[in-house]
């Protein structure tokens, strides 16, 4: 009689800690559709598309991960303050079959591909806030070309921001941008994505101020066919400032092929000076610059620029028309 009651007492610790420990493993918490807000930590799981309220926030914690189901997306009519990530902690955002981050999903086969979700939507149109702002996230696997949002779509949003983030394996755009007079990119690493890394279809976003207290620092490479075509596509009415990125490239002439603009009928992208290197992702304090100038044919964008001589901390002026020295910079 002791062993019987010994066994069922061994039963029912086993039962007790296979349930402790699967509470463990899958302790995130699903969202199946509806308005969601307030602060997010750990593992979040969005199995139905939710939505963020008009004049309401969802603040994500560092660390947070945001899992989508296919067909899916997040709806931002309020704020999407993703900005509280940290280098060593950042911010994702990814489908559902992502095992590398967060809690694993159960019932799917941890292979991530691009278009696996829509993307996330932020809809400043009409009265609606529609705001995002992204700091240090990665944000990666959306942007189904049945939709073709990409992974993050600003459509017609006033303000917002992505910092320090990471762009990649969209099945369609990296960034996509409707109508938004605001959006501002600086030191994000968009790569990998199926369409144009950033594409501008109205408005006036910000990727670089010709200031070198307001850089672009982005790097934006390996988009549209493996980089062999547009890395940012303008087809808005507005001339674009994207200075001081880096194009994966020191050829002038190329880069400019693989930036979709006043070439093609659109607006200018003005990109001269740019970096020599990768300075994204906080890697860069003084990059290595290059000014294209009319000696090889080549002067994209005649206005004066202003660099420091990293020997003696002077200032030198440069206008593509006018160059007088070559110094190195």
């Amino acid at each position: 009689m002791k062993g019987k009651i010994f066994g069922r007492n061994i039963l029912s610790i086993g039962i007790a800690l296979a349930f402790l420990l699967s509470g463990l493993a899958y302790a995130y918490e699903e969202h199946n559709g509806g308005n969601v807000s307030g602060t997010w930590s750990g593992t979040h799981y969005i199995s139905a598309s939710v939505a963020v309220a008009d004049d309401e926030t969802l603040a994500l914690e560092a660390g947070t991960v945001v899992k989508f189901a296919p067909y899916t997306t997040m709806n931002v009519y309020g704020t999407l303050d993703a900005s509280g990530g940290t280098s060593t902690n950042n911010i994702v955002f990814t489908s559902r079959d992502d095992d590398s981050c967060g809690d694993i999903i159960p019932g799917f086969d941890g292979s991530p591909s691009p278009g696996d979700w829509y993307g996330i939507l932020l809809q400043g149109w009409d009265a609606n806030d529609g705001v995002g702002n992204f700091n240090w996230c990665r944000i990666r696997y959306g942007g189904s070309n049945s939709q073709y949002w990409g992974n993050v779509y600003f459509y017609g949003s006033d303000s917002g921001s992505l910092t320090n983030c990471t762009i990649e394996e969209s099945q369609s755009y990296g960034v996509n941008i409707y109508g938004a007079s605001g959006p501002t990119l600086r030191g994000n690493l968009i790569q990998n994505n199926t369409s144009y890394g950033v594409c501008i279809q109205g408005g006036t976003p910000n990727l670089g101020n010709n200031d070198l207290n307001d850089k672009g620092m982005n790097t934006i490479r390996d988009n549209d066919s493996g980089g062999s075509q547009y890395q940012v596509c303008n087809g808005s009415y507005s001339a674009i400032n994207a200075y001081y990125n880096f194009w994966n490239s020191t050829d002038p002439a190329w880069i400019d092929a693989r930036i979709r603009d006043n070439e093609e009928g659109a607006e200018e992208v003005f990109f001269i000076p740019f970096l020599t290197q990768d300075e994204s992702l906080g890697m860069g304090n003084e990059p290595d610059l290059t000014l294209a100038s009319d000696d090889i044919g080549f002067s994209k964008n005649p206005a004066t620029f202003v660099c420091s001589d990293r020997h003696t901390g002077a200032d030198y002026r440069y206008h593509p028309k006018s160059r007088t020295d070559s110094r190195d910079w």
